[in-house]
């Protein structure tokens, strides 16, 4: 089913769901899509569980031959296809409330508009092992996700997803360095707000590194400078731990 937002067309695909709840989500969609001026041509994937969503994701990974991913993640964004394309469940909101849901659609949403060319997921020269550069890569594009909604007004509803995601993190893995570079464009609101404090060293550098990434426009130069400082500075710490 082919649904428009202004210019943005909705290739939407539905798996177990009412039309009430695909009505939400599509709102969800709205709130970005609604906001943004270009042409982009996206497919949207709505499922009832998380557990069918995977089931499609590992199915897609094999189709396009890609060896590294992230699952287990709560929705989902690739363009291996040569064409945007975003993974939701409705199982999320019961799992985590509404507004997390709200969250993620946004989240893959502005990662459509953003990173909707396969180049994004291609992975860029680097000194770092696969796994650690997948993590950081993934940070970096989430950092200008979070940016970028941020920018057009739409940053508070991110708030309960950064609750979820920084909730019981011990800042020991690298993985957590991707969920720190997602929520770093709202670090002041989450200071304030408690659900980020800075009583750890990786955290005060992640906060220094954020207002250098502020500076940068390009996706690979901002790779480059997390690169540098993940060798220098963060994994001597993660080693220590």
């Amino acid at each position: 089913m082919l649904v428009s937002i202004g210019s943005v067309k909705l290739n939407l695909n539905v798996i177990g769901l009412n039309q009430d709840r695909v009505s939400q989500m599509l709102g969800f969609l709205r709130e970005v899509y609604g906001r943004f001026s270009g042409e982009l041509f996206v497919d949207v994937n709505l499922y009832d569980t998380i557990s069918n969503m995977e089931l499609n994701i590992i199915s897609r990974l094999r189709r396009y031959g890609v060896r590294i991913s992230g699952l287990g993640m709560l929705s989902y964004h690739d363009a291996y296809s040569g064409i945007p394309t975003i993974f939701l469940s409705w199982e999320v909101s019961v799992r985590h409330g509404l507004g997390v849901l709200r969250a993620i659609a946004h989240h893959e949403a502005a990662h459509s508009i953003l990173h909707g060319s396969l180049i994004y997921y291609i992975m860029p020269k680097t000194l770092l092992s696969m796994y650690e550069a997948y993590a950081l890569f993934m940070g970096v594009k989430d950092f200008e996700v979070t940016k970028y909604l941020k920018d057009i007004g739409l940053g508070r509803y991110q708030i309960p997803l950064m609750r979820h995601n920084l909730q019981g993190l011990k800042f020991d893995d690298i993985f957590d360095l991707k969920v720190l570079l997602q929520a770093l464009p709202l670090a002041e609101d989450l200071l304030r707000l408690g659900i980020l404090s800075v009583d750890n060293n990786l955290v005060k550098i992640m906060l220094e590194l954020g207002f250098k990434l502020l500076k940068i426009n390009d996706t690979f130069a901002k790779f480059k400078v997390v690169e540098d400082v993940y060798i220098r500075r963060i994994r001597p710490l993660l080693i220590q731990l």
